[in-house]
């Protein structure tokens, strides 16, 4: 695959779904599995998105501690109330992106 004139050629490319269900006060720490095993992890690209299953309007962020060849670590944590934790309809959704 090839988006655009300019870019490069995309080895592979893969959108996840994963429960991650309730969350803790302070930050929660999941592995998210790909259900694929990939050759080399420095060649993956992911993006997330944090989304409530039952529009609940908490606010959470995450960010990705650990890019393995099987999995991710994802940390998380509720910003709009900080000594709260969450409901367990919270899903991530990823892409990832697998480079030449």
């Amino acid at each position: 695959i090839q988006l655009g004139t300019s870019g490069g050629v995309i080895k592979s490319f893969r959108a996840i779904r994963q429960k991650i269900g309730g969350g803790a006060p302070g930050v929660n720490v999941d592995v998210i599995n790909y259900g694929v095993t990939y050759s080399d992890a420095s060649k993956l690209v992911i993006n997330l998105t944090i989304c409530n299953d039952t529009n609940v309007n908490d606010v959470i962020v995450a960010s990705i501690r650990e890019i393995g060849t099987s999995s991710f670590t994802m940390l998380s944590y509720r910003v709009d109330a900080p000594s709260g934790g969450w409901g367990a309809d919270v899903s991530v959704q990823a892409t990832i992106t697998e480079l030449p």
